[in-house]
């Protein structure tokens, strides 16, 4: 498994001399001992272990707020300065983060920080360049649009200075092109004294976004008990994750939740109409059904599934905003959707996934016309495809069962003391089948070998010369169990392959989206 952004940079964290490190272990071992032998084992002292084990991050234990605080959502990636096109990436996200797109007659950034000075984007490409990595954190704060998000930025940059005891060299943009308003931060990755700017994971986690929500909160003042019901009114019947998510995820049993038992200091005094309202949209988007008058059968994963698709729905709107044509004109797919159909189309437009620090999509306007987003994985090209470029989009597959080639193989393989011989298969076939037109023998025999050395390289035969294989005499069995394996649990990646390097332009492409 990969580290996180918090393992990795933890690892990089200044590390003290082998003796100090051994005699603050002590120490902390010490003092935990005395709080636990007080308060027994909580989820605080769990959450404490885990930053102080990482020498060097910095970063406080922030509470999480309660029903009624302003909410805050919070994204963050980063990228590594080893990354080839590390000063691309940094332009990209200042250009990206400074764009205004209320204001369709400005093209230039809009970026700030700290004071009102203008901000100089090849001057600050070049600072961030000396960092040994970037911080890019999006943050969205409920009724943002009551904010002067400039002035909201700007006061939570100095609280988490405070927490982290640092000077942070940042800069943001705001943006207003979704129901959401919403910034863009990026954050140098060193502090003013030239030492990585490490944090701890909870602080990522949890803590950025409960010191957006302290924020909010004394500007607009906590919600309340009113708000509250008027908010989820309103959320109950939206695709992004609400407060009541988290009370079916908690008190469902076994994917049941009983809306009859749940009591009202388990609703944190919430009517229990509001819970059933919430039920009644996931039977909509299949995510739950109704068995009984009070009782739900509810998705284990009902809250990825949910997720799934409010992105989808956020990707959907903003491609038919940005190209202009009907929501049904534009598709979203997934690796499990391309399993079952290959798309082919020209590439309309290449760019980076939004918040983000390397993974790519792209945009494709298809043979039926319409326009079909894709999001890239590390592997999915051999080379990456171009604007205007025909390609095919697909995906991997698990291992396949038994074929008719097997068959044959097999047949072949027994006749000849297990030993598959392309030569003599080849020699066989011109007497004993009729073979299809325009294939000649050794083409016949030489899709049977094509197939073995798929074997051979997962070991399920061996190759003992060029045409040659030992084939056991389980072979049939042994590609059945290897198949069963491989499609248990599977998961499968996007391929794109271009099909044609010649490139339209113009207008046989349509638009593509803003920048």
């Amino acid at each position: 498994m990969k580290d996180s952004i918090l393992e990795i940079l933890a690892k990089r964290a200044p590390r003290k001399t082998r003796d100090e490190d051994a005699r603050l272990n002590r120490e902390v071992q010490k003092f935990l001992s005395r709080i636990k032998s007080k308060v027994g084992k909580s989820k605080s002292i769990k959450s404490a272990r885990g930053g102080l084990q990482s020498m060097g991050a910095r970063g406080v234990l922030v509470k999480e707020n309660n029903l009624y605080s302003r909410k805050v959502i919070v994204k963050a990636s980063y990228i590594l300065s080893s990354n080839k096109n590390f000063r691309t990436r940094i332009r990209h996200h200042l250009n990206y983060a400074g764009q205004n797109k209320l204001d369709t007659e400005k093209n230039a950034p809009e970026l700030y920080d700290r004071d009102d000075k203008a901000i100089n984007i090849k001057s600050k490409v070049n600072d961030f360049e000396s960092a040994p990595y970037i911080f890019n954190v999006i943050i969205s704060p409920e009724d943002g649009e009551k904010l002067d998000l400039k002035e909201f930025t700007r006061d939570f940059i100095s609280v988490v200075e405070k927490d982290l005891k640092a000077k942070i060299d940042w800069v943001a943009g705001n943006h207003y092109d979704t129901n959401d308003p919403h910034v863009h931060v990026l954050i140098k990755g060193m502090d003013e004294n030239g030492n990585p700017l490490l944090m701890k994971r909870d602080y990522i986690s949890n803590g950025l976004r409960s010191r957006a929500s302290q924020v909010v909160n004394k500007k607009l003042g906590l919600k309340s008990y009113e708000e509250v019901i008027e908010s989820l009114n309103l959320k109950v019947s939206m695709t992004k994750k609400c407060e009541i998510d988290t009370i079916i995820a908690q008190y469902k049993i076994e994917g049941s939740f009983n809306l009859a038992k749940i009591s009202s200091e388990d609703l944190k005094e919430l009517p229990h109409s509001l819970v059933a309202k919430r039920l009644e949209f996931f039977e909509t988007k299949g995510l739950a059904h109704k068995t009984d008058e009070h009782r739900w059968q509810v998705n284990d994963s009902f809250l990825e599934e949910l997720r799934t698709i409010d992105r989808t729905s956020s990707i959907i709107t903003k491609l038919s905003s940005a190209i202009k044509i009907d929501r049904q004109d534009c598709e979203v797919i997934s690796a499990k959707h391309a399993m079952e159909r290959v798309i082919k189309g020209h590439v309309v437009e290449r760019g980076y996934v939004e918040g983000q620090n390397a993974k790519e999509y792209l945009l494709i306007k298809s043979k039926e016309k319409k326009f079909v987003y894709v999001e890239l994985e590390k592997y999915s090209e051999n080379v990456p495809a171009q604007v205007g470029e025909f390609v095919r989009i697909d995906a991997t597959k698990p291992f396949t069962g038994i074929l008719s080639s097997d068959l044959t193989i097999d047949k072949v393989a027994q006749a000849n003391s297990g030993i598959y011989d392309a030569t003599e298969h080849a020699k066989r076939s011109e007497k004993s089948i009729v073979l299809p037109p325009g294939v000649s023998s050794t083409e016949f025999a030489q899709v049977h070998v094509k197939r073995l050395e798929l074997l051979a390289r997962k070991g399920l035969v061996e190759k003992i010369a060029e045409g040659r294989f030992l084939v056991p005499k389980d072979y049939l069995e042994k590609i059945a169990i290897e198949a069963k394996k491989s499609h248990e649990g599977y998961q499968p990646h996007i391929k794109v392959v271009r099909l044609s390097s010649a490139r339209l332009k113009g207008s046989s492409l349509g638009r593509g989206l803003s920048k």
